[in-house]
């Protein structure tokens, strides 16, 4: 296995060796060595990484990587797409040279993240749309993503040859948030009244097992109406998927999907502008789109929600009509923390954090809202719209520059 050098262990052993009369025991040759191969370790490291304790072989892995998937998160082919299903999604134990990505992007499950990951990683993989929309024919450049909404039936309904293994993957919720964090977003765009009547009834009418449904394949449907049991039907839409993340575990989620896709950490960085609808301008007001002249709504916190809406999302009631978004949303969780336990991926997670931390304090300033007030400059700072923002920020604090293509 390879062997993990830290940078400062790396730098004061060195020094320690031609310090201490050991050296006059090794021959120059082999300290030669060993000098040069610590300077190659560290200049190939950003210089952000110096007080992280970063390892190498963790901000880049080997391309050997071996994956091992839990049953279940690999897709081989779903009956809904003819004679080709097996060709359609395929599964691969270790990641190809070139690869498709499609993310289906529920909303209001960190979404917009999670595009500007996907974007992210098509661009240093070498993918075709990772700077356009939905107007885009549908995969008709491969190797390419898919980071745009569309839920996983139009997926599969379109007919395409695919020509290269495709990695399918998507995040789940916690369904009260999601529901609460959907109406909000509904408030903001002015099509529904910021009322406790209002919350009261879409809780009851519109949110009933809406992930399930936005995931769901075809024959996923076919086993729920054949009268399947609740858990074979979960396991089956969970089987559709190369891998199904968590909103609330979205850094672990993170860093389990670079290592399934076989890129470094610094692929799957972000920061994030649109958190549970708080938006706030550096003064501490919420912020506005200037374009569309709404204004972001604050969300409560659960426990101070209207006390009718509190009493319904914590009843019986609530569970039953959202009985499978709860069995896909705790069944993600669960092969999520096993899959972290039997990976050893924890010491991978603290990492991630720590590089987290430093990419939203470093990045994560007022200049994250000049997009929506200077198009022009969003064209620099982002993606494309709102997905990927801040990539200058990010390549300059952890280096991997995307090119000449979009730069400040």
């Amino acid at each position: 296995s390879p062997v993990h050098i830290l940078i400062g262990e790396s730098l004061s052993s060195c020094c320690l060796l031609m310090t201490t009369s050991a050296v006059a025991s090794l021959r120059w040759g082999r300290l030669a060595r060993l000098v040069l191969a610590t300077l190659s370790i560290v200049a190939r490291l950003p210089p952000a990484f110096g007080d992280l304790g970063v390892a190498e072989a963790d901000v880049y892995p080997r391309s050997d990587i071996e994956v091992r998937y839990l049953s279940g998160w690999s897709r081989i082919g779903s009956g809904d797409c003819g004679n080709d299903c097996a060709a359609r999604y395929t599964n691969f134990t270790t990641p190809p040279p070139a690869m498709n990505l499609i993310y289906i992007k529920l909303p209001k499950a960190a979404s917009t993240t999670t595009s500007g990951i996907a974007r992210r990683v098509a661009l240093r993989k070498g993918l075709s749309n990772w700077d356009a929309g939905r107007h885009v024919q549908f995969f008709a450049d491969q190797p390419t993503v898919w980071p745009e909404h569309m839920v996983r039936t139009e997926v599969d309904a379109h007919p395409v040859d695919l020509k290269f293994p495709t990695f399918v993957f998507s995040l789940v919720r916690d369904p009260v948030s999601r529901c609460l964090s959907l109406f909000y977003y509904k408030v903001t765009r002015g099509t529904i009244a910021n009322t406790e009547e209002a919350k009261l009834d879409f809780v009851k009418e519109i949110c009933r097992d809406n992930q399930y449904k936005y995931l769901r394949t075809n024959d996923t449907q076919d086993l729920l109406e054949e009268g399947r049991s609740d858990h074979e039907v979960v396991q089956h839409l969970i089987s559709q998927y190369s891998f199904i993340g968590v909103t609330e575990m979205y850094d672990e989620s993170a860093v389990v999907l670079a290592r399934l896709l076989g890129v470094p950490l610094t692929d799957v960085l972000y920061v994030s502008w649109k958190v549970a609808g708080s938006w706030q301008s550096p003064g501490g007001k919420p912020q506005t789109d200037d374009a569309s002249e709404q204004t972001y709504v604050v969300h409560p916190e659960l426990e101070h929600e209207d006390p009718s809406v509190l009493a319904y999302v914590t009843s019986a009631e609530w569970k039953e009509q959202n009985k499978l978004d709860y069995l896909l949303y705790d069944t993600s969780v669960q092969m999520l923390k096993q899959w972290i336990d039997a990976n050893t991926m924890q010491p991978s997670i603290d990492l991630f954090k720590r590089m987290e931390a430093r990419a939203k304090a470093k990045c994560g300033d007022e200049k994250a809202f000049l997009w929506y007030t200077n198009e022009a400059h969003a064209k620099r700072w982002c993606y494309y719209g709102d997905n990927g923002c801040a990539f200058p920020c990010l390549d300059a604090e952890f280096g991997r520059s995307t090119g000449a293509s979009h730069t400040i």
